[in-house]
């Protein structure tokens, strides 16, 4: 059995110029903790991209499913593993981009080669023309359709030559979940209703890179079906993982709705409300607990 090797790719950190080590460093510790319990071995960075080597027994599916809710990975990828230092490590290379790319479909292709090991006695251009001819050769044999295309191919197959004993192919991009890394943008509190509108607004706020407390204001019963607070503690549940953890403040809000009724005009009730919440939201923000 091969070992598991994941390819993540970012894009928006490139925009960081001076702070790009930071929000690197802020995307790896996201990796690293969405992968715990898992047998992560290590996490490389050869050059604009992340390598994540799994050790015996790894899940892909698992691995999978957990680099979905990183914030900050724009595409990811599952590689095939080609062991490095055989006879001829080209035409390896050939039959694994081969094995990669035969059950796709798709009309024209291209070959992509990165060379993070300089090391490594092919050039990037050595590379690419072996692989392509290699799939060439292999597609006519087939008597498919398919033709060599530089500029926006429909498939791309990339070979990854990172340091280590490890070469690397894949040709199926997985998009993921994009923005910035987790815990990049600072601390806020969100006020969270039991509707939709502000649990999208907080998973927005999550994909710019702010870790979030939540606040929910309710009134009347605490049991299912006489409130909402069994609606947040669940919306909090499922936007937890994308943070990795949450704290939610649950207020009871019907003594202040009460005093606001007794003591202010109906048409400005509302208002009312909603001042109150945003003054003990801030309260709760500026508490730091």
């Amino acid at each position: 059995m091969s070992k598991l090797v994941i390819v993540v790719h970012y894009h928006e950190i490139w925009l960081k110029g001076g702070n790009r080590r930071f929000f690197l460093s802020k995307l790896h510790m996201g990796l690293k903790r969405a992968l715990e319990g898992l047998p992560v071995e290590r996490i490389l960075r050869p050059g604009d991209r992340m390598l994540i080597e799994f050790g015996e027994g790894a899940s892909a599916e698992e691995a999978v499913t957990r680099i979905e809710r990183v914030f900050g990975v724009a595409f990811y990828a599952v590689a095939r593993v080609v062991p490095r230092g055989g006879e001829d490590d080209l035409a390896a290379l050939g039959r694994a981009a081969w094995e990669e790319v035969r059950g796709e479909k798709f009309r024209t292709f291209a070959v992509r080669a990165k060379r993070s090991d300089k090391s490594f006695p092919h050039r990037t251009s050595e590379i690419e023309i072996s692989a392509g001819q290699y799939l060439v050769d292999q597609l006519r044999a087939e008597k498919r359709d398919v033709r060599v295309k530089l500029n926006d191919p429909e498939l791309t197959c990339r070979i990854e030559i990172p340091p280590g004993p490890s070469l690397l192919v894949y040709a199926r991009k997985n998009p993921g979940a994009g923005g910035l890394p987790p815990n990049t943008a600072g601390r806020m509190t969100c006020l969270l209703s039991g509707g939709f509108d502000s649990a999208v607004a907080a998973h927005k706020m999550m994909k710019r890179g702010a870790h979030l407390s939540f606040v929910h204001f309710w009134g009347g019963g605490a049991r299912p079906g006489e409130s909402s607070v069994h609606v947040a503690r669940e919306l909090v549940r499922r936007l937890a993982p994308w943070q990795f953890s949450a704290k939610l403040y649950l207020v009871p809000f019907e003594p202040v709705q009460r005093e606001i009724v007794a003591n202010a005009p109906e048409e400005f009730r509302i208002l009312l409300y909603r001042r109150m919440m945003l003054r003990i939201a801030e309260r709760i923000a500026r508490s730091g607990r």
